[in-house]
């Protein structure tokens, strides 16, 4: 067996029909992996699309997109050399070729199915089967390299001709413009180029190429978008767009044919590929021929350098008769005048002749309208260099617009531009005029592929447009109004542009199209019923009064911008669940109506927020829908607690001191003693506002009280009200504890000193601080002034951590065995705090125990009072033996880093440590000792591998874990992956070597030390599996498999990589169970 993979395929070609997402949507598709689609028919009458392909035309059901019937048109037996197709003989052999379809075309309940084999051949399906019809032998009828059109029409006469236009060949019997039979494809008429007349020029017969980009036929004139090199007979290409026409009452082609460029300019940069373009009638409404319009996609090609364009695209619209037939005929007139800009086409003609003037030709041409088809023979082949020129009604970079099709929406009267580009999306176009127009909307449609030149297609009812790629063909809606579920998003699409098929119909509260069907009354004009522009959103724009006390009721009046026209009779006005109120009166005298509703008798408010929102929504009569909200409040003054709250408020409600309550009506209370919110219009107050309301000051600094500390507590208060006689004095509250409070001089409160506790085991408790009077009249306390209770003790059971807490606490180390609040320390008891050194220093533990004598180990001591700064540290030593402090790893008080010098010979000793501040130094020495030894490979295991690398080891040895950082490496290669395990030994994957390495020293370093041990690694030539029984298997499993091959010892691993040829194998001859994709070999 000759392939050394175990990788098995079941190849199947599979069309299908999916549904699949797209944004938040799911279209419906058809897709065939291996299609290659490149052309499109509708048949409208059957509602059948047929696509060609490779080798294919598929019939598919345009409603769901199901395949009816496939037909096969390739591979074909041809040979290029061959002039004619088979059954006629050829000197040359042929072979099977694969037939890609370059033109298709509907013709009564035929198909013509024109491809690459056979010189380019047509041939004739039955459009219901697809089968091919009898055994015709065609004659070439297109060029096969490159892009051609074709239309089939009613001539005057009566008969249908097919039409053709086709890339330029060398071949007489292939010219670039004909006029076929629709029985035998026999050539009827034709123009020749001047290198079918003239084979003896090189440059004409070897470069001269056309890629048709679009063909139709209007008016019993055939136009043509083609694209070639002007310069095709010189060095330097300059490649442009021409728009073509010729008449079907011409016989020869020569007379009627003139051919102009078309051009699209974009902010000064001209823009000359063609890659798309439609011809569609900007209002079908009116057949008058001047509401033709050609739409083309353009690429950039810097100076016409390149036939391939830039991403970079703009869209043009040309008008048929006042822009394209209109130049037509100009140019024809300023011939007959001598305009030497006009001149015959260089590339149709023996020689190129420029105009001259003619007062005859001048005369017969004076009364000529658009469209015109020329007969004069004296001006034949008619071209120039004076183009069409037109704007670019959009723009776009990154991108390339490679399909596009138009539709007049004529319910909203106004036309939408389909664009499909080189990424799979689809782009839609508002078209504002024949110079404007706004991109709305990007779907994805399939990503990463290209929409098909021309692919993209209307359906009859004209509600879905089919987008084509090579693989793919998909039916979009043209519109999907009702994703949409508010006004806003439903008009704002695209930022603002908004999608020209869809409106917000206002009484049903949703985004539709304009009928009847989806929105009653759409159609009534200046009803508001059907809304399309974004600025005319219906929304309740003010309601006065904007809020509400609970327990009043009143008439409400409400702003309503595009308020559908309608009686008072036909709204309500709904408050949420509470109670729905009838409509009063509507005014539409303002420019946004206004209507009138009156308020619930009652709403209940729920404590302690003070109001209620609630969604005030407007109810049609009509569809018992709620088509409009906005949000309305009901308040209760007496629900707000404090006076900050309450005056602080939206709403009219005062603060009355003395009577300790919020109310909307303070002319009941002490004038003295109100404080007035905002627009109270029942008010008696003379101050205003949150600031003058009763209140604690904010403070700077915090009010710190240790706990089982007796001590009063001050803080300072503004506008505390007077006491009059019978009232209670003051108190302040804190968690549980009530204390007396008195007033001191500047509005100090003083609480009366008391101890406080608590049981939480937290180093503090912050509590917010209450102050009230007569009872249970609370002082604001907007700031949150709080009073916070600690204890010195909690966490802090050594000496350092204790002196680690902040100064503010006061905290310090008493008597040598705790921590304490600096009163609570028995007098006389020595009593440590501040930047000091903790006696008793203490290591608990330090890692690793041992290390290279070499040194650069990395020790980390844990312990306990290690000084408070790393500067504390005095020595870090073993034996004599110095390791510099590092303050990296250095934590107050709990740890130290430091890094081991080196000694000459083994050494085991105590770690010892000095801490010191200024004139105080302490000593700390380890339980166990550091061992400073030399690490030793001994032994590595396997002895030999594949130079490929791959290979896991394991280093045996002495003191292998020793140290902090370890490095092997083998042939001067590092070994991967190092691990060290719990049984000494050290784990890692070698590297690859060059070709002529076959041994290698082991090199082992941690931290400083190296050993330059005598253990070898040898290499050997990688694995190469030679034969494999049997050489088949079934996918599911279960075969039994046998390798043979070379050097499969080397091999650590028992694997069986099915996609990597040099397999790696352990044994040379393996035996094991086949599983899927082998991942348990």
């Amino acid at each position: 067996m000759g392939e050394h993979f175990l990788k098995i395929f079941w190849k199947v070609a599979v069309t299908f029909v999916v549904i699949c997402p797209a944004l938040s949507q799911s279209y419906i598709k058809y897709k065939d992996p291996t299609g290659n689609f490149s052309t499109l028919v509708y048949d409208s009458e059957s509602e059948n699309i047929f696509i060609g392909g490779l080798n294919k035309v598929y019939r598919l059901d345009a409603g769901d997109l199901r395949l009816i019937v496939q037909g096969d048109i390739g591979p074909k037996l041809d040979n290029p050399e061959c002039q004619t197709p088979p059954p006629a003989e050829c000197a040359f052999e042929r072979t099977f070729r694969n037939n890609s379809n370059k033109l298709l075309l509907q013709f009564g309940d035929k198909i013509i199915s024109c491809g690459t084999v056979n010189r380019g051949t047509c041939e004739f399906l039955y459009s219901s089967n697809l089968t091919i019809i009898g055994q015709l032998v065609s004659p070439p009828v297109i060029n096969t390299d490159g892009n051609s059109v074709a239309m089939i029409t009613q001539n005057p006469g009566g008969e249908p001709n097919l039409y053709i236009g086709t890339p330029a060949a060398i071949d007489p019997d292939l010219p670039p413009f004909t006029t076929r039979s629709l029985v035998d494809f026999e050539v009827q008429k034709s123009m020749l180029q001047k290198s079918q007349k003239k084979a003896s020029d090189s440059h004409i017969r070897q470069g001269f190429k056309m890629d048709f980009i679009h063909g139709f036929n209007s008016n019993n004139v055939n136009y043509y978008v083609v694209v070639y090199d002007e310069n095709y007979s010189q060095t330097i290409p300059n490649y442009q767009t021409y728009i073509a026409h010729t008449c079907e009452s011409d016989q020869t082609y020569k007379v009627s044919y003139i051919e102009l460029p078309l051009v699209c300019n974009h902010k000064g940069q001209k823009y000359m590929l063609a890659q798309s373009a439609y011809l569609a009638n900007r209002v079908p409404s009116e057949p008058n021929t001047s509401s033709l319009i050609l739409v083309v996609t353009f690429g950039m090609s810097e100076n016409g350098a390149s036939s391939i364009p830039e991403r970079k695209s703009a869209v043009c619209v040309y008008s048929l008769s006042d822009k394209i037939e209109y130049s037509f005929l100009n140019a024809y007139k300023e011939c007959s005048q001598g305009n030497t800009t006009f001149k015959t086409v260089q590339w149709a003609g023996s020689n190129q002749h420029p105009c001259v003037s003619n007062q005859l030709w001048e005369k017969i041409l004076v009364d000529e309208q658009v469209p015109y088809c020329h007969y004069l023979e004296q001006i034949p082949d008619l071209g120039g260099d004076a183009p069409i020129v037109a704007d670019a009604i959009y723009q776009e970079n990154d991108t390339l617009f490679t399909s596009v099709t138009f539709q007049y929406v004529d319910e909203v009267q106004e036309s939408v531009i389909f664009l499909g580009d080189d990424k799979g999306d689809l782009v839609k176009l508002r078209l504002n005029s024949l110079t404007s127009a706004q991109k709305y909307e990007t779907k994805t449609i399939d990503a990463g592929s290209t929409v098909i030149r021309n692919g993209l297609m209307l359906s009859k009812d004209n509600d879905s447009i089919y987008v084509t790629t090579k693989q793919q063909i998909t039916k979009v809606p043209v519109e999907e109004c009702e994703q949409y579920t508010t006004c806003s998003e439903c008009l704002g699409v695209g930022g603002g542009v908004g999608d020209p098929y869809c409106g917000w119909c206002t009484l049903m509260n949703r985004c539709t199209r304009k009928n009847d069907n989806e929105c009653t009354g759409a159609y009534k004009d200046g009803e508001n019923r059907w809304l399309n522009n974004f600025d005319q959103c219906i929304s309740i724009t003010d309601i006065e009064p904007a809020n509400l006390p609970s327990d009043m009721q009143i008439e409400l009046t409400l702003t309503v911008r595009s308020l559908p026209s309608g009686t008072p009779q036909s709204y309500f006005c709904v408050f949420e669940d509470i109670k729905t109120m009838p409509v009063l009166a509507i005014d539409n005298t303002k420019e946004s109506p206004t209507l009138t509703c009156e308020t619930p008798p009652e709403v209940e408010i729920v404590k302690p927020d003070g109001f209620r929102k609630v969604n005030l929504s407007i109810l049609s009569n009509e569809t018992n829908m709620e088509f409009v909200s906005s949000e309305f409040v009901f308040y209760d003054c007496s629900a707000f607690q404090d006076c900050t709250n309450c005056v602080s408020s939206n709403f009219a409600c005062d603060w009355c001191i003395y009577e300790n309550e919020c109310t909307g009506n303070s002319l009941k209370c002490k004038l003295q003693g109100v404080v007035g919110g905002k627009g109270n219009a029942q008010t008696n107050a003379t101050k205003f506002g949150p600031d003058k309301c009763p209140r604690l000051k904010k403070r700077d600094t915090e009010i710190l009280l240790s706990v089982d500390t007796k001590r009063p507590i001050e803080v300072v208060a503004q506008n505390l009200p007077m006491l009059e006689t019978g009232q209670e004095g003051y108190e302040c509250v804190i968690g549980e504890e009530v204390v007396r409070a008195e007033v001191m001089v500047n509005n100090t409160i003083r609480c009366e000193p008391k101890q406080y506790s608590y049981s939480d085991q937290e180093q503090e408790k912050p509590i917010v601080l209450k102050v009230r009077w007569n009872g249970n009249f609370m002082i604001d306390n907007p700031d949150k002034v709080t009073v916070t209770l600690y204890k010195c003790d909690v966490n802090r059971t050594t000496c350092g951590k204790c002196l680690l807490a902040d100064s503010k606490y006061e905290c310090g180390w008493c008597n040598q065995v705790m921590c304490r609040y600096k009163d609570h320390c028995q007098n006389g008891a020595p009593f440590l705090n501040g930047n000091v050194v903790c006696p008793n220093p203490k290591i608990i533990s330090f890692s690793p125990l041992k290390g290279p004598i070499e040194g650069g180990t990395q020790l980390i001591i844990k312990g306990e009072n290690l000084g408070l700064a790393f500067n504390d540290t005095e020595s870090i030593m073993v034996d004599n033996v110095n390791c510099v402090t590092e303050e990296e790893g250095y934590i107050p008080s709990e740890q130290l880093q430091c890094t081991l010098s080196s000694t000459p010979t083994r050494l085991s000793s105590w770690v010892k440590v000095k801490i010191s501040k200024e004139s105080t130094t302490y000593s700390a020495t380890s339980e166990e000792k550091y061992s400073f030894v030399i690490p030793e490979v001994t032994k590595i295991e396997p002895t030999l591998g594949p130079m490929s690398g791959g290979t896991d080891v394991i280093l045996e040895g002495d003191n292998l874990d020793a140290g902090t950082s370890v490095n092997v490496t083998i042939a001067d290669q590092p070994c991967l992956d190092i691990q060290r395990k719990e049984d000494g030994t050290i784990h890692c994957v070698t590297s690859p070597v060059i070709t002529n390495v076959t041994i290698g020293d082991v090199v082992l370093m941690i931290d400083n030390g190296k050993d330059d041990s005598n253990v070898m690694f040898y290499y050997k030539t990688d694995p190469t599996i030679t034969k494999i029984l049997p050489g088949h298997a079934i996918a599911s499993g279960g075969t039994r498999v046998q390798v043979k091959g070379l050097n499969l010892h080397v091999a650590k691993k028992e694997d069986i990589d099915d996609d990597d040829r040099q397999s790696r194998i352990q044994r040379r001859m393996l035996q094991c169970l086949q599983s899927w994709c082998f991942n348990d070999v």
